[in-house]
């Protein structure tokens, strides 16, 4: 269980939350050493990928996850 100020923000196996973190808080309470995080735009949604553009570069990722309802444009 990882809390904050008193309020549950996830509850799972250490593994569970290491990999698959409910939002910042947990991912950054998680692991040694500490998440690095970069902000990025998705640049292009498509079957099964995100590509998303790293900020301040020309670098472009792409990923193999769902975009789930997120939007080209989207900081994330």
């Amino acid at each position: 269980v990882v809390l904050s100020a008193g309020k549950v923000e996830q509850v799972g196996s250490p593994l569970e939350l290491y990999e698959h973190p409910c939002n910042l808080f947990v991912a950054g309470f998680i692991g040694s050493p500490k998440m690095n995080f970069i902000e990025a735009e998705i640049a292009a949604l498509g079957d099964g990928r995100v590509d998303v553009k790293l900020s301040g570069s020309k670098l472009v990722l792409r990923t193999r996850v769902d975009g789930g309802s997120a939007a080209v444009g989207d900081k994330v």
